[in-house]
């Protein structure tokens, strides 16, 4: 197991490389709210030269982008890690998982933060805890942290239910809970919370991170969540994390302008 320097390192290097792209696509998606509507509710937008005569009477052929987008401001995240023992099994070929998950984790919860999104950041073994509810900083003691709590054993019910309780208490319309695991656990035991993330309106969002080989207690967990609300399920190995950016980016965009 790598020690606590070398995995603050690694930590922050996937950080790095995930959150410029997925940060470019939230703030794109931001700015593209912000020049379709303002916050009096009046179009807005870039403007034909050729169509300035318009203006006086109020038509909106005057802009240059003419199709509307909805957009949907009414979405909170929980991002919940596993930091259970398998977890934190170091390879020197595909180094740790335990880095990548928390890197991916911290990631996302920095980029919706900085679009303003409703986002916590939550770890599980037989323990779920929450380290970040939006209240304070995401800060680099509270990353740290979590290698002295990584190790116990994998209670995925307790990781279902403080992401339900991190995303019930918000009056969010929609809500998106990114579990990021190593899929070593019981999926039988997701099956009772199949309506509870219904009734919720909780979509799941699933980063399994594998070695080469797909064990069948990851093919149970894939399809224990196919069919909840729209739920994806994302495979990477340890060291080609960068995959699975594009399919959070089109997830988020997706969620964002109501095409999910």
């Amino acid at each position: 197991m790598m020690d606590a320097e070398e995995y603050m390192k690694d930590i922050y290097s996937i950080a790095r490389s995930i959150t410029g792209p997925l940060s470019h696509t939230l703030n794109e998606i931001r700015l593209r709210q912000e020049n379709v509507v303002d916050s009096s509710g009046h179009r807005r937008g870039l403007l034909d030269e050729t169509a300035l005569h318009r203006i006086p009477t109020g038509d909106e052929r005057v802009f240059t982008q003419h199709t509307e987008e909805e957009f949907n401001d009414d979405v909170a995240f929980n991002v919940m890690v596993d930091i259970s023992g398998s977890m934190s099994e170091n390879d020197e070929k595909e180094g740790s998982q335990l880095a990548v998950a928390v890197g991916i984790g911290k990631a996302l919860t920095d980029a919706l933060i900085q679009i303003n999104r409703r986002a916590s950041f939550s770890v599980f073994d037989n323990k779920a805890r929450t380290i970040f509810d939006g209240s304070s900083p995401l800060t680099e003691s509270k990353i740290k942290s979590i290698f002295s709590m990584a190790g116990g054993g994998t209670t995925i019910e307790n990781a279902l239910e403080e992401s339900i309780k991190q995303l019930s208490v918000s009056e969010h319309q929609s809500r998106v809970m990114f579990l990021i695991t190593d899929g070593e656990l019981d999926a039988g035991q997701l099956d009772a919370y199949r309506d509870e993330l219904r009734k919720n309106s909780i979509t799941p969002f699933i980063i399994l991170i594998s070695g080469y080989n797909e064990t069948k207690k990851q093919q149970e967990l894939v399809a224990a969540l196919h069919g909840i609300n729209n739920a994806t399920v994302h495979c990477i190995e340890p060291r080609g994390f960068m995959s699975v950016v594009p399919s959070i980016r089109l997830f988020t965009e997706k969620l964002l302008t109501n095409k999910l």
